[in-house]
């Protein structure tokens, strides 16, 4: 709490000799400011001191065990009620002082039988309160468990009102997406038709600043287009992407819908950061959404399309059927496991099984036949009628046997 301070050295840490003032009271300390303060006069009307000097005092009551003299020479015991004068009296005053002593002693007396009867009634107010303590007591801790309980209850609703939150959360984000390959995942597959330049891209920048972590690029006189045939009609779409535009020459996303009618989510030369677009396309009477994707200079890249059902704003997406992660990839063509770091990739999918390296194909079965480029064979080796045996020693060669 704030204090005013009377130091006797510059540093509240090198004092000595402290007043200290506060809300509390006023104290003095010999000791330093910590204390103790043995010398004060409390808020609560107290004064605490070793020596008292006083011209006159005038109280009410004054407690003490023993009035004494300045040079204890004379001193009363009020504990005990001795009595001890040093100094010399006529009889006159000696006769004046008893008569004083047994009046006043007659009065104690009584003063004492009254504070015994007092002392009584206090005993019985004070068990009184006691008794009303103890009441209150059990009262507050009646209202604490109803407390805790009450807590406990506000925690279980808490926890419900968080699980219909988090399950309405979930519900509104989502969405089916009707573009395929909307990202790029599955690099510029046959969903989409392009002319020029058109590469997708998975490098750091792009999984920085978007939710699929890959983007198509165009570069100069490029387009990306793709013909979405299975939407309901009947209902609102809303369509969302994110782009970033490096060039000062025009580019734009443009949706064509119910025959002719065309939504641009932008169209423009000045270039632009990473940025969200999106559109509504209302009423949609026509089966058939057209995506244009067009970029006179380089770059522009775009990434995370998603067209859903519905007029609300939803996070991105695949198709239904597409898992697309760093190294598998899982669509209605097939399935491909590819490994960057060994340039090798696998194929399923109707056709055919196949292995690439660095874009070759390696080998391929497919339904009458096997491609390979090169063959191992550890044991035998049956064509045909024609069966080739190694010798125990590879290089004796191998036995050609001829089958019935």
């Amino acid at each position: 709490m704030p204090s005013i301070l009377i130091l006797d050295a510059s540093n509240i840490n090198d004092d000595i000799n402290v007043w200290r003032w506060n809300v509390g009271g006023l104290g003095f300390s010999d000791n330093g400011y910590n204390g103790p303060y043995e010398t004060a006069i409390t808020a609560d009307g107290q004064i605490v001191a070793d020596f008292i000097t006083s011209g006159t005092l005038i109280a009410n009551i004054i407690k003490a065990g023993v009035l004494q003299s300045q040079d204890s020479s004379s001193y009363w015991d009020l504990e005990s009620g001795e009595v001890s004068f040093r100094a010399y009296v006529t009889n006159t005053q000696l006769t004046e002082i008893t008569d004083q002593y047994d009046a006043f002693m007659g009065e104690t007396n009584t003063s004492i039988s009254e504070i015994r009867s007092n002392a009584g009634g206090l005993q019985s107010f004070v068990t009184s309160i006691t008794e009303t303590v103890d009441t209150n007591k059990n009262a507050i801790t009646a209202l604490s468990d109803e407390q805790q309980q009450t807590e406990i209850e506000i925690s279980g609703l808490q926890q419900s009102v968080d699980n219909i939150s988090i399950a309405f959360s979930t519900q509104f984000i989502g969405g089916i997406n009707y573009v395929k390959n909307s990202a790029g995942l599955n690099r510029v597959s046959d969903e989409w038709a392009y002319t020029g330049a058109v590469v997708a891209l998975q490098e750091a920048e792009t999984k920085n600043h978007t939710v699929s972590n890959s983007c198509f690029e165009l570069s100069e006189y490029s387009t990306l287009t793709q013909v979405i045939d299975n939407v309901l009609v009947g209902f609102s779409y809303r369509i969302s992407i994110r782009a970033k535009k490096e060039s000062s020459y025009n580019a734009y996303f443009r949706v064509i819908y119910n025959g002719d009618v065309a939504i641009d989510l932008f169209n423009q030369s000045t270039n632009f950061d990473w940025s969200d677009f999106t559109a509504v396309l209302p009423d949609v009477q026509d089966s058939t959404i057209i995506i244009e994707i067009y970029s006179r200079g380089e770059y522009l890249r775009v990434s995370d399309i998603i067209l859903s059902e519905g007029t609300t704003i939803r996070r991105w997406t695949p198709a239904p059927n597409e898992i697309y992660t760093t190294e598998v990839k899982i669509d209605r063509k097939g399935i491909e496991v590819s490994n960057s770091e060994s340039s090798q990739r696998t194929v399923i999918n109707n056709t055919e099984f196949a292995g690439y390296y660095n874009e070759e194909k390696i080998f391929a079965l497919n339904k009458d036949e096997t491609l390979t480029k090169k063959t191992v064979v550890d044991g035998e080796l049956t064509v045909g009628k024609t069966k080739f045996i190694p010798l125990p020693v590879n290089t004796d060669g191998l036995n050609i046997v001829i089958l019935d």
